[in-house]
């Protein structure tokens, strides 16, 4: 049996993602292997259930929106028609497992991967990390209140492994706009001035390619085999000759392409959109940030599989 993780923030958990199309839900039986790392440390949660398909929810969900968006609707998004086109890994081979969440550092993915392999009681062989944006950041947290207020704004921006809780030091925040809500919400006050005023990006830069260096020398330790991809074109523009030293030794050599999920579709399909839908307050329909379930499709049949396989 094969132990693989697939590891990374919305790119990589989204219900219709590259990582999912390896063996959606509708395809197989639910089965351990359809589970985060989160909840395999904390409780043994099923990600997946008879009663909830994740795979099915979000394709059903971005048909709605195609045809409310363009007029007519696309089979292709049909659970159905879909999985058909995927190329996927057999239950009786592959346990399948995953690391991170939506909107995650890749400190914080790299440290999730790593402390899920310290306790797993079966040996994982193989780990394929996309990298995210690299101005990312949680800091440890202990305050209860500033947990439950996080978690009230947004239940991804807590993460808890093997019992430590990282809330999300968000970067975007502008202080100008956030002292002027009411919420009392102190720890968000301090994220916005603090990257207001005093944030230097590449102190991401170095802590990101830190613990990728980390995750790279841990799998040579342990000889697992790791493949890193960039979910879009996220590498900075403006790292440091330190910086890229470190990403070409500890990164660069273990790129499984030197394509993005955007890019490969986009050579593919030309013609074709590659990105989701979303919907706005007003209920209106717009193109989203996200590659849209086609070009993951794509990308893991040309890209992943094979290096998994």
């Amino acid at each position: 049996m094969r132990h693989v993780i697939f590891a990374g923030c919305s790119f990589t958990h989204s219900g219709d993602s590259w990582a999912y199309c390896s063996r959606p839900a509708t395809a197989a039986p639910i089965d351990d292997g359809y589970l985060t790392l989160d909840e395999v440390d904390l409780n043994g949660v099923m990600l997946f259930s008879t009663d909830y398909d994740l795979t099915n929810f979000t394709l059903t969900n971005q048909a709605a929106l195609h045809k409310k968006h363009y007029g007519y609707h696309d089979p292709q998004y049909e659970s159905v028609n879909f999985i058909k086109s995927c190329k996927l890994l057999p239950v009786e081979k592959y346990r399948i497992c995953f690391a991170g969440n939506g909107g995650a550092s890749n400190p914080l993915i790299s440290r999730a991967v790593i402390d899920y392999i310290d306790n797993s009681k079966t040996p994982v062989d193989t780990i394929v990390f996309q990298i995210t944006g690299f101005a990312r950041k949680e800091v440890l947290v202990k305050d209860k209140d500033i947990i439950e207020k996080t978690i009230k704004r947004n239940m991804n921006d807590v993460s808890v492994i093997d019992g430590v809780s990282y809330a999300k030091h968000s970067a975007d925040l502008n202080y100008g706009i956030v002292k002027s809500e009411n919420d009392g919400d102190i720890f968000r006050r301090h994220c916005a001035n603090f990257y207001s005023f005093a944030a230097e990006a590449e102190d991401f830069h170095i802590k990101t390619l830190d613990h990728l260096q980390l995750l790279t020398q841990y799998c040579e330790l342990h000889n697992i085999k790791l493949g890193y991809f960039h979910g879009w074109d996220n590498l900075p523009s403006d790292l440091s000759d330190y910086s890229m030293k470190k990403y070409k030794k500890y990164v660069l050599p273990y790129l499984i392409t030197d394509e993005n999920i955007f890019s490969h579709y986009n050579k593919t399909h030309p013609d074709k959109i590659h990105v989701d839908l979303e919907v706005n307050a007003s209920g209106e329909t717009y193109l989203g940030t996200h590659p849209n379930a086609l070009a993951h499709r794509q990308f893991w049949n040309d890209i992943v599989e094979p290096f998994v396989r």
